[in-house]
């Protein structure tokens, strides 16, 4: 019997992004593992709000009571959240429902085949859970940074963010 998937994308701001990519990318691995896809969930906020406040968490746990789905597949652990907790909230969820959670960039799988957690792969979800939180932390460093900069500069310089 083949595994059940929920594809799950995001991405922070809802004119400037979009989740074609990671569909894509994430519709080839299901259909490689010949996955039965019954949802794409897509998410277009910041992965530092809370779960609560998130409205495709909030459809991903309705999904999985009654489980709905085997496995979640995201493009990468960033887009689960950029809250360690709130990310790591998710994780707990989810491997109580006996879901496993696919990362696709790092090819992490947080249950084993037989439904028992991975420990490696949860330790590593942690550690780059963390990661994400801290690299969004860098990113809005430097935003701050280039305008101060722009500033000092004066009226007469645009400023480009890239």
């Amino acid at each position: 019997m083949s595994k059940r998937a929920v594809i799950f994308v995001r991405v922070s701001t809802r004119d400037k992004q979009d989740v074609e990519r990671q569909i894509r990318e994430l519709s080839e691995y299901a259909q490689s593992k010949k996955y039965e896809i019954v949802e794409v969930v897509e998410e277009k906020i910041s992965g530092t709000k809370k779960n609560i406040e998130r409205e495709g968490i909030q459809k991903l746990f309705k999904l999985s009571e009654p489980k709905k789905f085997d496995v979640l597949l995201i493009s990468e652990i960033s887009r689960l959240g950029r809250n360690t907790s709130e990310t790591l909230q998710v994780l707990e969820h989810f491997n109580n429902q006996k879901i496993s959670i696919f990362s696709l960039n790092f090819g992490l799988e947080t249950l084993n085949d037989n439904g028992t957690p991975n420990h490696l792969s949860i330790f590593l979800f942690t550690i780059l859970s963390e990661i994400s939180r801290m690299e969004r932390e860098q990113i809005v460093e430097r935003i701050k940074s280039g305008l101060d900069n722009c500033r000092k500069k004066g009226n007469g310089h645009i400023c480009i963010f890239i």
